[in-house]
């Protein structure tokens, strides 16, 4: 079984599906995977963030920075 891993020791890799630990004041946890978004600034140049989302791909509104730990998904069972 796999561990929980901080993201101070290690970030996920994007697009790679995960449980994520996100403390919102109670210890939320949920399976998704951290993508990049493009924002502009004020000047109007593109950046780049590492955001999270959801199994469905939906947003959360959460940044990587606000993840403490993470894990890959367990191997789904067999037949």
């Amino acid at each position: 079984m796999s561990e929980w891993i901080s993201v101070k020791q290690e970030k996920p890799s994007v697009g790679k599906s995960i449980l994520m630990m996100i403390p919102t004041g109670i210890e939320y946890v949920c399976a998704g995977f951290v993508y990049e978004r493009q924002l502009e600034d004020d000047e109007g140049d593109c950046l780049y963030v590492e955001a999270l989302a959801d199994q469905y791909g939906d947003d959360i509104g959460y940044s990587i920075e606000c993840m403490t730990h993470w894990m890959p998904l367990p191997e789904p069972p067999k037949n």
